[in-house]
């Protein structure tokens, strides 16, 4: 996960050559984001418009990590979202993300 946000970020603007794309339509994705219970049903559902990634955190490399799954934060920004009750999209766990370099599963 964290390889495709990286790729689509330095999509967004190539950090050693200092260029980038100019057009919004070649980096924005509306993301929609699946609020689940404990049993795994989905019981809201958010839509980001326009989203993408403007900060991929640190992955903590101490002792205090030991054994434990490796994990980082990621900021989007975004034009607007909507919401909804999650009956109307269905139950279950499909996740995945499409960016402009592809859709990764999650």
């Amino acid at each position: 996960i964290r390889n495709a946000i990286e790729q689509w970020q330095a999509g967004i603007q190539n950090y050693s050559a200092t260029t980038g794309r100019t057009n919004p339509r070649d980096y924005q994705v509306d993301m929609t984001v699946h609020q689940l219970d404990r049993n795994g049903a989905s019981v809201k559902v958010y839509k980001f418009i326009d989203a993408y990634p403007t900060t991929i955190g640190a992955i903590a490399l101490d002792y205090e990590q030991q054994n434990q799954i490796e994990t980082f934060d990621v900021e989007f920004q975004y034009n607007f979202f909507t919401s909804s009750t999650g009956a109307s999209s269905g139950f279950g766990v499909n996740v995945s993300i499409d960016t402009p370099v592809g859709s990764f599963p999650l």
